[in-house]
C-alpha cells in the first residue's frame, strides 16, 4: 500500500477509458487539434468557438463521415485531456441553425457537398418520428433514399432541428 501513487492510477485508469485497439488514433486526432489550437494562437481555454472554427476548417478537407469520426475521437480525448466535455456546449440556432441541418442530414446519408446543396424541402417526407430523405442528383446518377432520426444517444432533438429549419423555407 505504501507504493500507491493516485496520478499513476488515476493515469492508468484514464488509459483505461480509450479503446486499446485505436488508442494511438484517438492520440494522433487529439495532436492535430493541439497543434492546429499552437498555429492559430489559441489560448489554453478550450471553447464552443474554437471547436467550430477547428471542425469548419477540417470540413474543407475531409469527407463528413472522417469530420464525425474525428469529432467523436476529439471529444473523447478533451473529457480526459482537459476536462472540457464538447456535448455541452451548443451552437445558437440562430447563427447555426442550417450547419446543424446540414450535419444532421450528410452524416446518416452519407451525402456529398453538392447532393447537400441541391437538397430542396421537397425531397423530404416528414414521417413524424422520423424524415425520409431522397437524393436525386447523385454522381453515380442513381438516386437513393435515407431515413434521418433522433438517436437515443443524444439528448439533442434531430428532428425538431429540421423541423424548424424546414419552416424557415
Amino acid at each position: 500500500m505504501d507504493d500507491f501513487n493516485v496520478e499513476t492510477a488515476a493515469e492508468e485508469a484514464i488509459a483505461e477509458l480509450l479503446p486499446s485497439k485505436s488508442r494511438k488514433v484517438y492520440e494522433n486526432s487529439y495532436e492535430d487539434f493541439i497543434t492546429w489550437c499552437k498555429q492559430m494562437k489559441v489560448s489554453d481555454d478550450i471553447s464552443e468557438k474554437v471547436f467550430l472554427a477547428y471542425f469548419n476548417e477540417k470540413s474543407k478537407t475531409v469527407r463528413a463521415s472522417t469530420l464525425w469520426a474525428n469529432y467523436s475521437m476529439l471529444k473523447s480525448m478533451v473529457i480526459i485531456k482537459n476536462n472540457v466535455d464538447i456535448s455541452q456546449m451548443m451552437a445558437p440556432d440562430d447563427q447555426f441553425l442550417m450547419v446543424k441541418v446540414a450535419l444532421i442530414m450528410g452524416v446518416p446519408g452519407a451525402c456529398r457537398g453538392n447532393e447537400l446543396l441541391q437538397l430542396s424541402i421537397n425531397d423530404v417526407t416528414d414521417l413524424g418520428s422520423s424524415l425520409l430523405v431522397r437524393i436525386k442528383n447523385t454522381k453515380n446518377g442513381i438516386e437513393r433514399t435515407f431515413v434521418a432520426e433522433n438517436s437515443s444517444k443524444s439528448c439533442i432533438d434531430f428532428m425538431k432541428l429540421c423541423r424548424q429549419y424546414m419552416a424557415l423555407r
